[in-house]
């Protein structure tokens, strides 16, 4: 990836899809930028809630050879609406189980 295109992604919103294409590793993040580390070039950003998840905020570092694919999105709120479409809340069980 050139240069010009890594900048491009600094402070956009992305879902990145990374590992082994047949798992289901997504984050969802705010991109801060790419370091190098230990020779690696890992994309870096602060990570944005899933539902039934708590970890906003944190920092995510993920190997850019390990990325497979990833949406851009035009704002946090797009990210949301869209990530709560794709996973439903879950609705509360009827059954009591006493």
């Amino acid at each position: 990836m050139v240069e010009r295109e890594r900048s491009e992604l600094v402070g956009k919103i992305i879902g990145v899809k990374y590992g082994n294409v047949s798992r289901k590793d997504f984050a969802y993040i705010e991109v801060q930028g790419f370091e190098v580390q230990a020779g690696r070039e890992f994309l870096v950003g602060s990570t944005i809630a899933r539902p039934n998840e708590d970890v906003d905020g944190l920092r995510f570092c993920v190997a850019w050879e390990a990325v497979n694919s990833y949406y851009v999105f035009d704002s946090v709120q797009a990210c949301h609406d869209c990530i709560h479409s794709w996973y439903p809340s879950r609705q509360k069980s009827r059954f009591w189980p006493w």
